[in-house]
């Protein structure tokens, strides 16, 4: 939906009000083009810019205010010297840490990259060489918790996009990752927490067993197939059979990551305690990724987390559940939103301390790209307005914000 302005005399500006400066990026100290007007100090140094007039933002439904034009243009005043420093202080930190943040992007990409290869080699290698496959997996699984140990672990980075192609590999390295963020959140270590990660990579290799014209079938499954797809755990564990990932911990969660506390699940209707915790994280890091990234639905992250509350409330961990939720923050890191003044962001980063309030990167097409800040919800005083699908973005958006086919978690402190 485009956003309504209109022109109003820099005299009438009032704290509170969304306007947007008829200027070049460049040509002002301020963070952005658009923004809300927090102080008194911000609307004297509008005035000192020589301008007539700027932009209101008007809300939905709201009527066009009447202002009087000065007759005379403004002149340019001397700035504050202290306003002015201030304020180019601000944009300047805020710039660093976006510097920041894109080195670690790149870096997190490349890390996923190769480790998709990997996972990719692990399975090819498991039926003749499963040596060597497992040393594959745990290269990934160690390489992951690598970027965790360099970065923190106080907040997820998520990078999220549609996974267009839903690959098994990229499936595995996804429920690999967010098991270890919650087993990490839940304490979590050590040896535990990569017999999780590893578990994660080849929960589902028994559907490597499974023709592919019934994963890829878009239509209802019949009882055949159904009954079918429905023994891939059990496959999978004939894989793992005599390999290093035949542990008892994997075994268990292999065969169980598709069943419910409430006994709903399969292959066994397993319930309750009869399901090890280990293997309840991994049920729930594999929910969240197929509802995410999966080919029924594609749900937008924080639309995932709300759908796992609402229909796995009997079948999921709740503690578990709201670790995830807690860990993720209540828009994940990836979730692209619209605010009130209709710009266009994607959360970075979630401060658990304030949960509604994440770090965005807002695409403005004034900035380039690469010097695009991140700014908290607080900071910037608007509203979320809506979560946005990635079929709702222009190309434009989408190379802007860096949405990308890839789904990568990592810890960013």
């Amino acid at each position: 939906m485009a956003n309504r302005e209109c022109k109003i005399p820099v005299k009438d500006l009032q704290v509170g009000q969304s306007i947007r400066l008829p200027l070049a990026w460049k040509e002002h100290p301020f963070m952005f083009n658009r923004f809300r007007i927090k102080d008194e100090g911000q609307i004297q140094l509008i005035r000192k810019l020589g301008l007539n007039h700027v932009f209101l933002q008007l809300a939905e439904g709201e009527s066009t205010p009447q202002f009087v034009e000065p007759a005379t243009p403004a002149a340019p005043t001397a700035i504050d010297t202290e306003t002015l420093r201030c304020q180019q202080a601000e944009r300047d930190a805020v710039a660093k840490e976006s510097q920041t943040y894109r080195r670690l992007l790149k870096k997190c990409e490349q890390a996923y990259g190769k480790s998709l290869e990997s996972v990719r080699t692990s399975f090819s290698r498991l039926p003749t060489t499963p040596d060597q496959a497992y040393a594959d997996g745990s290269a990934v699984v160690d390489e992951i918790l690598r970027q965790f140990d360099e970065a923190g672990s106080e907040t997820v980075l998520q990078l999220v996009a549609a996974n267009q192609e839903g690959t098994m590999q990229f499936h595995a390295m996804n429920v690999s990752v967010v098991a270890m963020v919650l087993g990490r959140a839940l304490g979590l270590e050590g040896p535990q927490l990569r017999e999780l990660g590893l578990a994660a990579l080849v929960h589902d290799v028994g559907k490597l067993r499974v023709p592919s014209a019934i994963l890829n079938k878009r239509t209802p499954l019949n009882k055949a197939e159904q009954n079918f797809l429905y023994q891939h755990p059990k496959l999978a564990l004939e894989m793992l059979k005599g390999t290093p990932f035949a542990t008892k911990g994997i075994f268990a969660m292999v065969s169980g990551h598709h069943e419910y506390l409430d006994g709903s699940g399969y292959p066994q209707k397993l319930s309750g305690k009869a399901i090890s915790p280990m293997t309840q994280i991994l049920t729930i890091a594999n929910e969240y990724d197929n509802l995410v990234n999966g080919t029924v639905k594609s749900l937008p992250p924080y639309q995932a987390l709300a759908f796992m509350f609402k229909n796995r409330a009997k079948q999921l961990n709740p503690t578990f559940l709201q670790t995830l939720v807690k860990t993720l923050g209540v828009y994940p890191p990836g979730t692209l939103l619209r605010l009130e003044n209709g710009q266009v962001s994607k959360v970075i980063s979630s401060d658990p301390a304030q949960p509604l309030f994440p770090t965005l990167m807002l695409y403005d097409a004034e900035i380039p790209k690469k010097e695009a800040p991140m700014v908290s919800l607080d900071m910037l005083g608007l509203k979320i307005d809506g979560v946005l699908k990635v079929s709702e973005l222009t190309e434009a958006q989408c190379h802007y914000l860096d949405v990308s086919p890839a789904l990568a978690y990592y810890v960013r402190r």
